[in-house]
């Protein structure tokens, strides 16, 4: 898998990504400046757990946002409630609609975000998403 390196203009594909793909996505972007209240966003054994534990995996999915073949943002979905567990850009890759993408191809309805992640909020609330603080 390559690191996102250079803006590109094409629209994000989205598919269903496999943990393997994650694993090695959060590898990549071990070395970005990832706010401390984001830390665990990011944590591998999080993921994991969301997305392979017999009980906790059967209601959620992952998305990759694809630019170019180039893996540069996912989202993990909860069906069940139509709620998003995870959602992440590659920092080469933002402002260019990614996080969009995973979201309007999700169909979500709610979301939990920490009150500090104001560009997140910005556009969940584009989206018209039901918003639960993390940190109340």
């Amino acid at each position: 898998m390559r690191v996102c390196a250079v803006r590109k203009v094409s629209r994000p594909v989205i598919a269903p990504v496999s943990l393997d793909d994650l694993m090695r996505y959060i590898d990549d972007i071990a070395s970005e400046d990832v706010p401390e209240y984001l830390e665990n966003l990011l944590d591998k054994k999080i993921i994991r757990f969301m997305l392979s534990d017999p009980v906790f995996s059967k209601s959620r999915v992952a998305y990759g946002a694809y630019i170019d073949g180039v893996l540069c943002g996912f989202s993990i979905i909860q069906h069940v409630v139509d709620s998003l567990d995870l959602l992440h850009v590659h920092e080469d890759y933002r402002n260019m609609g990614v996080g969009s993408r995973l979201i309007e191809y999700s169909g979500i309805k709610r979301v939990v975000v920490n009150k500090k992640n104001s560009k997140a909020l910005s556009l969940y609330r584009h989206f018209s998403l039901e918003v639960h603080y993390d940190d109340d």
